[in-house]
């Protein structure tokens, strides 16, 4: 109870919060925090600029044509699966009620 006390009154502070805004390891923490956000968003827009530019994608789509399946995207297999999982638990809720 006393440590929630002292805790909620230093948070509370707000001249300890803007002394240790201004502290070397708050900001370096926050430049640090902000350089690894940054980099990690541009690698991975830079792999996937290169997913697209590269042939693996069109070499993956040939040889699916060529085994007879289907190629579709994201979104009309995401919808394929949603409505099987509807079908089924359908399905289990009838099985459910005529018990």
């Amino acid at each position: 109870m006393v440590l929630r006390a002292l805790f909620r009154y230093l948070v509370n502070n707000e001249y300890l919060i803007e002394q240790l805004a201004n502290s070397y390891p708050i900001r370096r923490a926050a430049q640090l925090t902000a350089y690894i956000f940054m980099k990690g968003k541009y690698l991975g827009e830079e792999s996937m600029e290169k997913l697209k530019n590269s042939d693996t994608l069109y070499h993956i789509e040939d040889k699916l044509k060529h085994t007879g399946r289907k190629v579709s995207s994201f979104g009309t297999s995401f919808s394929e699966e949603l409505k099987k999982g509807l079908k089924q638990m359908n399905e289990e809720i009838q099985r459910r009620q005529k018990r």
